[in-house]
């Protein structure tokens, strides 16, 4: 169990300087991949903990969130595609979305454990050390596991957002496009991550919650980074919000390319900024769907409204200016 009760925050609780440190390049892997890797052991090890709770302790409930995360490893390569692994090791692998058999845990222990493999031993170690609850409840260890993913994916986003922005100061429009759709491939994939947390009954979170005070999603600055480099936003006073290169975001980049160019010339790449304000705004909702089943209308852990700050931060665009053109007025 986690060693930080009383001094603890988000980082702290899912390990992010751990996984950081274990996500930099090898130099036989890109530290791009290396974060991906992360993603792929910790989806790895949260299907074999389910799968070992499925064997122990069978149930309807539990077969049904073992398949949750079987679902998860199933589409590992949306979520994480930098991160090289043999098609060969998912044969079979979706049909045990179909099974309830009593071989089903066997199996699914099985796929996981051989996919876990895959990932270099100092980012899987560091993802073992990395899960450290502050309850004693089985449903936690799957929450902190769904978090890491959640993170690890925000790091990719953000970078790709970034990447984005740089190509379009360099008028790349084509390497802009590219990058953007990954990240919405990212985003996207991230459907079947709260299908899992679905799973999580509303007795076990508000233990959890109980002794997670203070260690908010709200915290995670990747998740932060991505919609502060997508355009600019006030956040006064936010120690962490972080601030753009130089005052540069992606929606500014992308009209001043609009104003030199014209709109067709940028066109794809408007579509594909659409594409991921859709696609981060659909998480969003899920995420406040899912919060509105877990806890309903409490105040959330960060000092937020909870459920009702989620409902109004998901109305909220990426990129405003495609919403609102009036707002391309006042950009230089």
């Amino acid at each position: 169990m986690t060693m930080d009760q009383e001094d603890g925050d988000y980082d702290s609780y899912i390990g992010n300087a751990v996984l950081t440190a274990a996500s930099a390049s090898d130099g036989c892997l890109l530290s791009e991949q290396l974060v991906d890797g992360t993603i792929v052991a910790a989806a790895s090890d949260l299907v074999l903990l389910e799968a070992e709770a499925a064997a122990a302790e069978p149930s309807a409930t539990q077969s049904a969130r073992l398949r949750s995360t079987v679902r998860v490893l199933a589409l590992v390569r949306d979520l994480a595609p930098d991160f090289p692994l043999a098609t060969h090791l998912f044969d079979g692998l979706s049909g045990l979305l179909e099974s309830s058999s009593e071989q089903t845990a066997h199996d699914a222990y099985r796929y996981a454990a051989a996919i876990a493999e895959q990932v270099p031993s100092l980012v899987r170690d560091a993802v073992d050390i990395t899960l450290l609850p502050t309850t004693r409840l089985h449903d936690e260890q799957m929450f902190v596991r769904c978090i890491q993913i959640f993170e690890g994916l925000y790091r990719q986003v953000a970078d790709r957002v970034a990447q984005a922005a740089i190509a379009l100061e360099g008028g790349d429009t084509v390497r802009a496009h590219t990058v953007l759709r990954e990240g919405t491939q990212r985003v996207a994939a991230t459907r079947v991550l709260y299908r899992v947390l679905t799973t999580m009954p509303r007795e076990a979170f508000a233990v959890i919650r109980a002794h997670t005070h203070g260690r908010s999603a709200v915290q995670s600055r990747p998740y932060r980074q991505v919609e502060d480099l997508s355009a600019p936003r006030a956040r006064e006073g936010d120690p962490l919000s972080p601030e753009t290169r130089d005052g540069m975001t992606l929606q500014t980049g992308f009209l001043r390319l609009e104003r030199s160019l014209g709109a067709e010339a940028v066109a794809p790449v408007r579509e594909a900024m659409h594409e991921l304000d859709s696609a981060w705004r659909t998480m969003k909702r899920s995420h406040w769907g899912v919060t509105l089943k877990i806890i309903g209308r409490v105040r959330g852990t960060g000092g937020t409204a909870g459920a009702d700050y989620l409902r109004v931060t998901a109305e909220q665009p990426l990129f405003p200016v495609l919403v609102d053109p009036a707002l391309a007025r006042d950009v230089q």
